[in-house]
């Protein structure tokens, strides 16, 4: 799997994210996955993220206050695993 990199905040205020990625089983106990926009510099400011924690599956979004954020539970479909399945990130003003 790639990496990708963007320059600048401003770079992904706007647009459609694409993450195509395999996760090779359902969320389980102990399992923890992150993958979306984060910055290196400036942490969860800006960040919006999809993560598994345990049985879990959210998608987070922090603003400029990188101690605000919004948390989304998501229902893992079991179509998700092993195959490779396009995640979207869509950022809109």
């Amino acid at each position: 799997m790639g990496v990708g990199t963007v320059k600048s905040t401003v770079s992904f205020m706007q647009g459609d994210f694409n993450f195509k990625i395999n996760i090779p089983y359902a969320p389980t106990a102990g399992d923890s996955r992150i993958f979306g926009l984060y910055s290196r510099i400036f942490g969860t400011q800006n960040a919006i993220y999809f993560f598994i924690s345990g049985t879990n599956f959210y998608a987070r979004s922090y603003g400029t206050n990188a101690s605000l954020y919004d948390t989304t539970t998501i229902t893992w479909n079991s179509a998700w695993t092993a195959t490779d399945t396009i995640f979207t990130i869509r950022v809109a003003n």
